[in-house]
C-alpha cells in the first residue's frame, strides 16, 4: 500500500464580499452536489449568516510518500 502525504503552507483568510463568497459556494455545490442544486441553495439562503468561507493562498507545499 501506498501513503501519500501533502501538507500545505500559506496564508487563510475569511472570505467577506458577499459576491466571492457565493462564487465558492455554489462551485462547491455544482462540483459535489450538482443533483441537489434546488436543496443546496436553499439551505445557503437559510444558513447565509452563520456560513464562513476561508480562502487559503498555498505558499509552499511538501509531501512524501511511503510504500
Amino acid at each position: 500500500m501506498t501513503i501519500i502525504l501533502i501538507i500545505a503552507f500559506g496564508k487563510a483568510t475569511v472570505v467577506i464580499d458577499d459576491s466571492e463568497k457565493r462564487d465558492i459556494l455554489l462551485s462547491v455545490l455544482n462540483k459535489y452536489s450538482s443533483d441537489y442544486l434546488k436543496a443546496g441553495n436553499n439551505y445557503l439562503k437559510k444558513y447565509w449568516e452563520e456560513t464562513k468561507v476561508i480562502k487559503i493562498k498555498i505558499e509552499h507545499l511538501s509531501g512524501k510518500a511511503h510504500g
